[in-house]
């Protein structure tokens, strides 16, 4: 394509990226001399009427979306062999999935950037378009003239176009999964019509993994997907105690698997949002030294409680503990050595709420495992540093 000129308008200057949906292309428009990133989807969508038509109409609703924080889409058709595309602002940056790369962000800007999220989705919302596939991949980080970061939330509506309502759950027609499931809500995964609450869920994930440096829930996709149904995440503060709690509230109440007990609009989240205090000067040393004190949340103050071995001692082991929680903290623990830790808070939290319960024999059993499971977890990061 290199080279040639599409639809009359737009003459295809180079590359610049692939992915599952198709090809994007440097393009510059013939007229008034812009420069696009022309999206062009793979062929087998061009074949699919149903697609075709839902392409056009999805494209329309889409191309009315006018926001700093949203890449416009600025005209759409169907090239010489059938392949639709669209012609979009060209937006360079990166993405928060590369930015991740380097884990977990200091709390204010993962705030800053989650805030210029909120607001586009909250622009879609206005306009009745569900964006359905939120991930760090589709939110681009670009600069703006002064020099601030500016988030541009990609791929609105082109969920909607592959998979209609009925397919939601990113399950194609072919058994093939569309959309990533570490960011999909549980009703989604159970196949409900699309929502603007599932969009929030999603926000909700992107937030943690900002926070914390993994998404909610770790492991492969089916343990995934049943884990949105089934299990509640380590909140945000707990496996990073630098992490404001009133913003880890915010980022649970996203996360809630009944809809009605989430935020019931992006407006809603918006406010909730803008009305977070600052963290207060030394916030974070006192926090950690609160999380260090406290026996229901700190591993390091778990090790206390050890018998002293020649292998590992209490004091050695809490040592250790909290050099890894520091790392954590200061975001430079390695991508392994954060969910290992999100694994140990995990099961320390289990614990504390099972030594809550009256006793009886499958509680103890339950415990018994749970401790040993932190004691594996324990290895598994003296292994890590070492």
């Amino acid at each position: 394509m290199i080279g040639e000129v599409v639809d009359g308008r737009y003459r295809v200057l180079q590359l610049i990226g692939r992915g599952g949906m198709g090809e994007v292309y440097l393009a510059e428009h013939l007229n008034l001399k812009r420069r696009d990133a022309l999206k062009v989807l793979r062929r087998e969508f061009a074949s699919d009427a149903e697609i075709a038509a839902r392409f056009r109409r999805e494209a329309r609703a889409v191309g009315r979306l006018e926001h700093r924080h949203i890449v416009q889409v600025h005209d759409f058709g169907q090239l010489a062999d059938g392949r639709l595309y669209l012609a979009l602002e060209l937006a360079d940056g990166p993405r928060l999935d590369t930015l991740l790369a380097g884990g977990p962000l200091a709390p204010e800007r993962a705030l800053h950037l989650v805030t210029q999220l909120v607001e586009a989705v909250d622009h879609a919302h206005e306009q009745g378009v569900v964006h359905r596939d939120l991930k760090p991949g589709n939110v681009m980080v670009v600069r703006s003239r002064g020099g601030d970061e500016l988030v541009k939330v990609l791929d609105f509506g082109i969920a909607k176009i592959i998979a209609p309502d009925h397919l939601s759950t990113g399950i194609t027609t072919g058994g093939q999964v569309f959309g990533t499931p570490h960011y999909m809500a549980p009703e989604q995964l159970a196949g409900a019509p699309a929502d603007p609450r599932m969009d929030l869920y999603a926000v909700g994930c992107i937030t943690y993994e900002l926070l914390v440096g993994r998404t909610p829930f770790v492991g492969g996709v089916v343990d995934v997907m049943h884990a949105h149904h089934t299990r509640t995440p380590v909140p945000p503060h707990r496996v990073r105690p630098t992490v404001p709690e009133a913003l880890s509230r915010v980022v649970m109440r996203c996360l809630e698997k009944e809809v009605a007990r989430r935020f019931q609009s992006s407006r809603e989240l918006v406010e909730a949002l803008a009305a977070l205090p600052p963290a207060p000067a030394g916030d974070a040393e006192e926090r950690t030294e609160d999380h260090l004190r406290n026996p229901r949340w700190s591993p390091a103050a778990h090790a206390q409680t050890e018998p002293v071995t020649p292998d590992t001692g209490p004091a050695r082991r809490k040592a250790m503990l909290a050099r890894i929680e520091r790392m954590v903290n200061d975001g430079t623990a390695p991508a392994a050595v954060i969910h290992a830790w999100g694994d140990l808070c995990a099961q320390l939290d289990a614990i504390s709420k099972l030594e809550r319960e009256d006793g009886n024999t499958e509680r103890l059993i339950d415990l018994a495992a749970r401790r040993a499971k932190v004691d594996d977890a324990i290895e598994r990061l003296e292994k890590l540093i070492k």
